[in-house]
């Protein structure tokens, strides 16, 4: 029973190293893999400190940068305000303010080494 223990998580190990991702409900923007024209758009759209007189607001969002191989790069801010523009490029807005940040450690329920959350405002301003 041991050998048979011991031989299913050599198994398993290598397979949860390559293939386990963070926990689809964190919805995890992997920008790599966003389509050219969308991340164009989220590109253009800018970071405010608080949402301008006359904006429509869009939505609230979240975004989680997430460590989750112990290869990929430490979570950050800055890839969590780009997660958070390409989803508010996806709904149409043209901006994001009021962004707060959690930094949530180790969490076996999102299934990230180390993650940083960020929450903030999705809107659309007329230029």
């Amino acid at each position: 029973m041991n050998f048979k223990l011991h031989w299913a998580a050599g198994l398993l190990a290598p397979l949860c190293l390559s293939g386990c991702g963070p926990s689809p409900s964190l919805g995890v923007v992997n920008t790599s893999q966003v389509a050219p024209r969308l991340m164009q758009e989220a590109n253009e759209v800018i970071v405010y400190e608080v949402v301008p007189d006359g904006a429509r607001i869009v939505a609230e969002i979240d975004a989680t940068s997430c460590k989750n191989k112990l290869w990929d790069p430490d979570p950050s801010q800055s890839n969590a305000i780009d997660q958070m523009k390409v989803k508010a490029a996806a709904l149409g807005a043209n901006g994001i303010a009021a962004i707060t940040f959690n930094d949530a450690g180790t969490s076996f329920m999102s299934n990230c080494w180390s993650s940083i959350t960020a929450q903030g405002t999705a809107f659309r301003v007329v230029r």
